[in-house]
């Protein structure tokens, strides 16, 4: 049996001077990389309030980490370019560095606490890239106090972990 007990919250920042220069520049980006649907929701969501839309993309080629991050994109209306055989940061990065051209830049929006493991490759292959924090992760109100003890737990990243800790 399993019981879902969600440790964790997303909260979408609305406004930043990042997010308003992330809308502003995204002509000069190449690639952007996804690390999560909820990532690709609060993106497509900042776009529409600036006042952009999908036709602010152009040629831009998109990378998720995996099927249920390419699913919400594709609610979207687009395709992902890149998916690593292992959806973790570490493998997206890596292939990112594999299959990014010299002078591409590539935008990652993602959660005000994204892993470091994304950028490590990244950063060794030299590869051109911007951060936005897009959404942040909160400790989910009473989900240790939900009924039921388990006999195995599942944590489906790293901020789920916090959040279960932190109850």
């Amino acid at each position: 049996e399993v019981v879902p007990l969600p440790a964790i919250e997303t909260v979408p920042i609305k406004s930043s001077p990042e997010i308003t220069e992330m809308a502003e520049h995204l002509e000069g980006a190449s690639w952007i990389a996804f690390t999560s649907a909820e990532g690709v929701d609060c993106f497509f969501d900042r776009l529409l309030e600036l006042g952009r839309d999908i036709r602010s993309l152009g040629a831009v080629k998109f990378a998720v980490i995996g099927p249920a991050t390419a699913r919400a994109l594709r609610t979207h209306g687009i395709l992902a370019d890149l998916q690593p055989e292992t959806y973790t940061g570490e493998a997206l990065g890596k292939a990112l560095a594999d299959a990014m051209k010299p002078g591409e830049r590539l935008l990652i929006p993602r959660a005000g606490i994204g892993t470091e493991t994304l950028l490590k490759p990244l950063d060794e292959a030299e590869i051109l890239y911007e951060t936005i924090a897009l959404y942040d992760t909160i400790t989910a109100a009473g989900a240790v106090n939900a009924p039921g003890a388990g006999d195995l737990v599942t944590f489906t990243s790293a901020s789920t972990v916090r959040g279960f800790a932190a109850q």
